[in-house]
């Protein structure tokens, strides 16, 4: 038993190793301490641990006590260390199983993120499946609930199509959204959306509409009139349109609703509102 171990030299290292030399604890003229085994203690006070090539492993440092990894730390679990604190990682909070954070970016620029075979890139989510964890939960997003086929939230806004093989039913206001302006081209328009004011080409007095055309199987189309001063007269069987017969919009006020059944479209209803 000693107290300490002294080297009286400045030459060689000073070793303390098993028989074999299979295992021994070195400690060398430049103050490293070298185990050769494994390294079993209660408390280990270093500045750094480095790998048996002597590659700077993890770094510990002297006042905050911050452990610092030049690679991959492999762990199959990291606990909080205060009960209901959680743990924190730059800036990314797992708590209770749930993960708060801002942002989530690729580390290769064009790679994505891939969490659990979810692919996540260019603001596109990629994945054959989204399960509940909790039993008659559903799955929430930003305020969404998805749960028994069903998606349950306040407002549903499609930039493109939006498509149900199941009822719709809407407990609050149905909106087409704010119409834009169509202006005949020799006797064609094509729609974009399910609310439109029609226009002479030209702004010439009056313009008859033969075909219409962007139409998706299905659809329903309401028309009105963009000028009282400039008449559109919607033509009976002249291109894809079918009707009651002409029917023309001579004031703002008038309107035309229409169905797209695939071939073409059909009158479901006519409004002559004010006399032109």
């Amino acid at each position: 038993m000693a107290d300490r171990i002294i080297k009286g030299d400045s030459g060689n290292d000073v070793i303390i190793q098993n028989n074999d030399a299979s295992r021994k604890i070195e400690v060398t003229n430049s103050g490293d301490v070298e185990v050769t085994g494994d390294l079993k203690a209660t408390t280990v006070k270093a500045t750094n641990l480095k790998a048996s090539d002597g590659t700077s492993g993890i770094s510990i440092a002297d006042s905050t006590g911050r452990v610092t990894a030049n690679e991959i730390i492999l762990t199959d679990d990291i606990q909080e260390k205060t009960s209901a604190h959680g743990v924190e990682i730059e800036g990314i909070l797992l708590k209770d199983s749930i993960i708060q954070t801002d942002d989530i970016q690729e580390k290769t620029s064009a790679h994505g993120v891939e969490i659990e075979g979810i692919f996540l890139k260019d603001s596109i989510i990629q994945t054959d499946d989204i399960q509940e964890k909790t039993s008659a939960h559903g799955v929430e997003i930003d305020g969404v609930t998805l749960k028994d086929n069903n998606v349950n939230c306040t407002d549903v806004i499609a930039s493109g199509s939006l498509t149900t093989t199941g009822d719709a039913t809407v407990n609050s206001k149905f909106i087409l959204g704010g119409r834009t302006e169509l202006t005949i081209s020799s006797g064609v328009i094509t729609v974009t959306r399910s609310y439109h004011e029609v226009d002479t080409e030209g702004d010439a007095g009056n313009d008859d509409l033969d075909t219409i055309n962007g139409g998706t199987q299905g659809m329903i189309c309401t028309f009105k009139s963009a000028s009282s001063g400039r008449d559109v007269t919607f033509k009976d069987a002249t291109g894809n349109i079918t009707l009651s017969g002409d029917r023309q919009l001579n004031h703002y006020q008038d309107t035309l609703t229409l169905i797209y059944d695939g071939a073409g479209w059909r009158e479901l209803c006519f409004s002559d509102n004010t006399a032109g």
